[in-house]
């Protein structure tokens, strides 16, 4: 099993996500704070703990607001594609039917021409990585 994180990004989706949270239980003092609070810190760990998943079964991608899993007999490919809304150019892994998954997880922050060249960075590690666990993989 090999796994891709990016620990600085999920560091700081972490303390933006939890501090958000924390201030607003104590500013406001009411159930609707502390409920909207929770949220927060449950998107808070969820983004702490976002990365890409490689083993012998598939492949895991867990985004802050979703988790996919992709079996090998499902797996297509890994290329980039415009995802999100807006819709935004990044890296996606494509499922046997076609849909994309994208892969907010390890995706770079950076726009413009250091953007593209980062995104591609990053599908080159995502294709290494899959192909050295699946090498029979695209």
């Amino acid at each position: 099993m090999r796994v891709l994180r990016r620990p600085v990004d999920n560091l700081v989706q972490f303390g933006s996500f939890s501090s958000v949270a924390v201030v607003l239980a104590f500013v406001w003092h009411d159930a609707i704070a502390f409920a909207i609070a929770a949220c927060l810190l449950t998107l808070a760990v969820r983004a702490a703990r976002s990365g890409l998943r490689v083993d012998d079964d598939g492949i895991t991608v867990r985004n802050v607001f979703r988790t996919y899993r992709i079996p090998w007999d499902h797996y297509q490919r890994v290329d980039l594609h415009r995802a999100g809304w807006p819709p935004m150019p990044t890296v996606v892994l494509r499922r046997d039917d076609g849909a994309p998954v994208a892969l907010w997880c390890i995706q770079p922050s950076t726009r413009g021409q250091r953007g593209h060249e980062a995104r591609l960075r990053v599908l080159r590690e995502v294709q290494g990585l899959v192909r050295s666990v699946h090498p029979d993989a695209s």
